[in-house]
């Protein structure tokens, strides 16, 4: 019966781990983040990743980092399951054109 047990608790966990395990978000990550969690990503990319996205905006999926120069098709391929690019809830409000601020709805796809 513990063997069971113990059998039905491993099971348990390691259907749990894909959700506990963290991927690196690609919108919020810094430097450090970025150079540990990616395949193919020193700092020195990884500093162009930030510098991409403060100067054109978040990332909107993965695919998007090929417009890095120095990332290709293959880092991309090679990250594709542990980037992120989920919305940080401050980053959830846009602007109507009467200068008002809307609120998105959090269920809304892109």
């Amino acid at each position: 019966m513990k063997l069971l047990k113990g059998m039905s608790a491993l099971a348990l966990l390691s259907l749990m781990s894909p959700v506990l395990s963290a991927g690196v978000n690609i919108n919020t990550a810094d430097s450090v983040a970025l150079a540990d969690g990616l395949k193919g990503v020193g700092l020195r990319l990884a500093e162009s990743i930030i510098a991409y996205r403060e100067t054109n905006g978040r990332y909107w999926a993965v695919e998007d980092l090929v417009q890095v120069k120095g990332i290709g098709a293959r880092v991309v391929e090679d990250n594709r399951d542990v980037v992120e690019v989920w919305i940080e809830p401050e980053e959830q409000d846009i602007t109507d054109f009467s200068g008002e601020t809307m609120p998105i709805p959090i269920h809304q796809g892109y």
